[in-house]
């Protein structure tokens, strides 16, 4: 038989109640968010769920979860250029302010495009790291670092 005693009822509260506080704590500065597609292969795969910490300021190489306005949903990128970087892409190689980032393998012979810019202030420029099937800042532009919801720690 369970009695309840004023003892026991004081502990069951505190628990509830660091338990909460825990709980918000957590909420307020975390976030889970979801990979969808495979822009970011082979970092991410489609279904991840990413542990996000909420308000961290960005840098390049991160990964982030940021809104897009424009297509009104959330993406998960990596930061490949801040504000005043110079970003220049082409068929075989990726740069920023002329050093090399990453190079491609382009099976596309006619694909001679370069995409040159400078990183606005107050913006980040984001790319998927599955660069070929990416829907990203090549696309939608750089995007306010305000946009930015957090940066993912783990997966």
């Amino acid at each position: 038989m369970l009695t309840y005693t004023k003892g026991n009822i004081k502990k069951v509260a505190e628990s509830f109640v660091i338990a909460f506080l825990l709980l918000l704590v957590v909420h307020i500065f975390f976030e889970l968010s979801y990979v969808s597609g495979e822009s970011m292969a082979p970092t991410f795969e489609n279904g991840d769920i990413l542990l996000v910490k909420k308000w961290a300021a960005p840098h390049n190489g991160d990964i982030v979860t940021a809104y897009i306005e424009e297509l009104d949903y959330v993406v998960v990128k990596r930061v490949i250029g801040m504000e005043g970087d110079r970003i220049l892409i082409t068929s075989h190689a990726m740069y920023r302010n002329e050093e090399l980032l990453q190079e491609f393998t382009n099976d596309k012979e006619d694909d001679n495009k370069v995409y040159e810019m400078i990183v606005p202030d107050g913006s980040v420029f984001l790319m998927g790291d599955n660069w070929e099937y990416s829907l990203d800042s090549r696309s939608f532009g750089c995007i306010p670092t305000e946009a930015v919801r957090g940066v993912v720690l783990e997966r």
